[in-house]
Protein backbone atom coordinates (compact mmCIF):
# COMPACT_ATOMS: atom_id res chain seq x y z
CA UNK A 1 0.00 0.00 0.00
CA UNK A 2 1.32 3.42 -0.95
CA UNK A 3 1.62 6.23 1.61
CA UNK A 4 -1.06 8.13 -0.33
CA UNK A 5 -3.55 5.29 0.16
CA UNK A 6 -2.98 5.20 3.91
CA UNK A 7 -3.23 8.99 4.27
CA UNK A 8 -6.46 9.23 2.26
CA UNK A 9 -8.05 6.32 4.15
CA UNK A 10 -7.14 7.91 7.51
CA UNK A 11 -8.68 11.24 6.50
CA UNK A 12 -11.91 9.55 5.41
CA UNK A 13 -12.15 7.18 8.40
CA UNK A 14 -14.58 9.30 10.42
CA UNK A 15 -16.87 10.12 7.49
CA UNK A 16 -16.72 6.94 5.43
CA UNK A 17 -14.99 4.05 7.22
CA UNK A 18 -15.95 1.66 4.42
CA UNK A 19 -14.19 3.70 1.73
CA UNK A 20 -11.98 1.73 -0.63
CA UNK A 21 -8.78 3.55 -1.59
CA UNK A 22 -6.31 2.58 -4.29
CA UNK A 23 -3.25 4.40 -5.59
CA UNK A 24 -0.92 3.46 -8.41
CA UNK A 25 2.08 5.14 -9.98
CA UNK A 26 2.13 5.01 -13.76
CA UNK A 27 4.68 6.85 -15.89
CA UNK A 28 5.43 9.34 -13.11
CA UNK A 29 1.75 10.03 -12.39
CA UNK A 30 0.13 9.08 -9.08
CA UNK A 31 -3.46 7.99 -9.68
CA UNK A 32 -5.63 7.77 -6.56
CA UNK A 33 -9.17 6.41 -6.59
CA UNK A 34 -11.63 6.48 -3.70
CA UNK A 35 -14.89 4.52 -3.75
CA UNK A 36 -17.43 5.32 -1.04
CA UNK A 37 -20.79 3.55 -0.67
CA UNK A 38 -23.53 6.19 -0.86
CA UNK A 39 -25.16 4.77 2.27
CA UNK A 40 -22.16 6.04 4.28
CA UNK A 41 -22.83 9.58 3.11
CA UNK A 42 -26.47 9.71 4.19
CA UNK A 43 -27.02 11.15 7.65
CA UNK A 44 -30.71 10.22 7.78
CA UNK A 45 -31.54 6.55 8.32
CA UNK A 46 -34.76 6.58 6.31
CA UNK A 47 -32.84 7.38 3.14
CA UNK A 48 -30.99 4.08 3.34
CA UNK A 49 -33.76 2.35 1.38
CA UNK A 50 -33.49 4.91 -1.41
CA UNK A 51 -29.72 4.97 -1.70
CA UNK A 52 -27.81 2.28 -3.52
CA UNK A 53 -24.53 2.79 -5.30
CA UNK A 54 -21.12 4.35 -4.89
CA UNK A 55 -19.39 7.68 -5.25
CA UNK A 56 -16.10 7.27 -7.10
CA UNK A 57 -13.49 10.03 -7.11
CA UNK A 58 -10.22 9.79 -9.02
CA UNK A 59 -7.34 12.25 -9.00
CA UNK A 60 -4.04 12.35 -10.83
CA UNK A 61 -0.88 14.15 -9.71
CA UNK A 62 2.62 14.32 -11.13
CA UNK A 63 5.15 12.58 -8.91
CA UNK A 64 7.94 14.90 -7.85
CA UNK A 65 11.45 13.80 -7.35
Amino acid sequence: MYVAETEIKQKLATVAPGANVTAIVENGVIISTVTVPLIELTSLGFLSRLVDGNVIVTSQHLAEG
